[in-house]
């Protein structure tokens, strides 16, 4: 009985010679996967992506708000209970209570955005956020705890460094 060679997946793109160096016979078939099986290796952050921004010790989770060339532009996010200050915004993302402070918005380099995309909570959501309308319901607690004041203002002296950070 004789075998046939091993078919291997490749993103397309990526060099042809993929199967050389994992050691695969010449004869491997080299074919495109369906969309349906593909992996983004290398994802892009869009507008309404939740991601974990990451620089040394300091992570962060942020809403991708814009992206230009090796910038992104992002809104400070918090999953934890609580976590609402008079100054944020509450947003559903799969039925959990995100906080994001739209006062914190920051250009940061686009390289800071190690883990994602987590979540989406839209384009449109993302674009209110940038310029949100104060009169509309869905402020934070009035009434901060003092964890939550610890949260958004270490968010903001991480934001204030990455900002200031060259691309």
């Amino acid at each position: 009985m004789t075998r046939s060679a091993p078919t291997l997946f490749i993103k397309p793109g990526l060099l042809s010679d993929v199967a050389d160096r994992l050691g695969f016979p010449p004869e491997t078939k080299i074919r495109t996967p369906p969309p349906s099986l593909m992996i983004d290796l290398d994802p892009s952050p869009l507008s309404g992506e939740l991601w974990t921004a990451r620089d040394g010790e300091d992570v962060l989770l942020v809403l991708v708000v814009g992206v230009d060339n090796d910038q992104a532009t992002v809104i400070p996010a918090d999953f934890e209970p609580g976590a609402e200050t008079p100054d944020s915004w509450v947003v559903s993302v799969f039925g959990l209570r995100v906080t994001v402070w739209t006062d914190l918005m920051t250009t940061i380099p686009l390289r800071l955005l190690r883990a994602g995309p987590w979540a989406s909570v839209g384009d449109s959501v993302a674009a209110f956020l940038c310029d949100p309308d104060p009169a509309l319901i869905g402020r934070g607690n009035a009434a901060p705890t003092r964890w939550a004041s610890s949260e958004r203002a270490s968010a903001s002296d991480i934001l204030e460094k990455w900002g200031a950070m060259p691309v």
